[in-house]
């Protein structure tokens, strides 16, 4: 394949998938890019040692967009990582969706540590008094109404930077959301302790998206089920289809799909390969160092992980 700015493989480095597969969802992001590169100046005048992933992210932006770069090894931002959160200083594979969490965390705490903030602030969200690039781009929120058996109601406000979906309750996507935000029922072992009532209750509870992102959604699709069996604990995978649409309007926004995270093998041996849409409009499957153009009729699959939509 001829080279294509933006198409670049990412080097596995030892069982190194589930980063590399984030990674090109990342750097297909389109407007975390443009925020990044907006304050660029101001993170490359930063001492390293105060936001060293952040840093290195912006130098590996810098050779999949600008340069004419066919390969990229992440070995500093590996070490990085790990050397932040030592659950990545190893060679064994982790799950993608909890290093996606991690590094969005991670790059938000150095922005505001150096307080590099965007402009605007992002309404509704409350407690971001200081929003940076990453609250700009990913960050939505969730309201949170329970309501108990005396009518007392207590209602909470979380930011959220992905939505994590249970997928045993229907097939398709929307749906999925639908059943995501619908009432339950707080009874038994699992009452509610009101405040007003001073005593556990039978309760209500709801938790509906309040706001979405204002330009990225992230949604996660919870294969992987933790069962308790005896003395162990054992992770299964839900081998199961879920379709999900390529266009995808909820409330007032309108989101396309541009990058999907795929796993494929058990919890324990598994691999993660993405999909990524260009700015060119082709989809591309870029697994590790490998890049092929793919048929939009195959981007829906059932092993679909992690979700990227965004709005157009």
């Amino acid at each position: 394949m001829d080279n294509i700015l933006g198409l670049v493989g990412i080097k596995n480095i030892g069982n190194t998938c589930y980063l590399n597969s984030i990674l090109q969802c990342l750097f297909h992001s389109k407007k975390l890019i443009i925020e990044l590169i907006n304050i660029k100046e101001s993170i490359q005048q930063i001492d390293n040692g105060n936001i060293p992933l952040t840093k290195d992210f912006m130098n590996l932006i810098q050779l999949v967009w600008f340069n004419n770069t066919n390969e990229i090894v992440p070995n500093l931002f590996k070490f990085i990582l790990g050397k932040l959160d030592s659950n990545y200083n190893s060679m064994e594979q982790m799950d993608s969706h909890e290093c996606l969490v991690c590094i969005l965390d991670i790059i938000t705490e150095e922005l505001l540590k150096e307080n590099l903030l965007v402009d605007n602030k992002i309404e509704g969200i409350e407690g971001i008094e200081k929003p940076t690039a990453i609250h700009n781009v990913f960050y939505g929120l969730f309201e949170t109404i329970i309501i108990c058996e005396n009518q007392h109601k207590t209602t909470t406000l979380e930011p959220f930077v992905d939505i994590s979906i249970p997928i045993t309750n229907g097939d398709n996507l929307v749906e999925l959301i639908g059943n995501f935000e619908q009432n339950e029922k707080l009874e038994d072992d699992n009452k509610f302790f009101c405040d007003d009532c001073n005593m556990m209750v039978n309760a209500q509870k709801q938790i509906t998206i309040k706001n979405l992102p204002n330009d990225i959604l992230i949604i996660h699709l919870k294969r992987f089920q933790t069962i308790n069996v005896r003395f162990f604990v054992n992770i299964v995978k839900l081998e199961k289809m879920v379709n999900y649409p390529l266009q995808l309007n909820l409330k007032d926004k309108h989101y396309h799909l541009f990058g999907v995270v795929n796993h494929i093998g058990n919890p324990r041996f598994g691999h993660y390969y993405s999909y990524i849409k260009h700015i060119n409009s082709k989809w591309y499957e870029l697994n590790d160092s490998n890049i092929s153009e793919l048929d939009e009729n195959k981007i829906v699959n059932n092993n679909a992980y992690i979700l990227f939509y965004q709005v157009e």
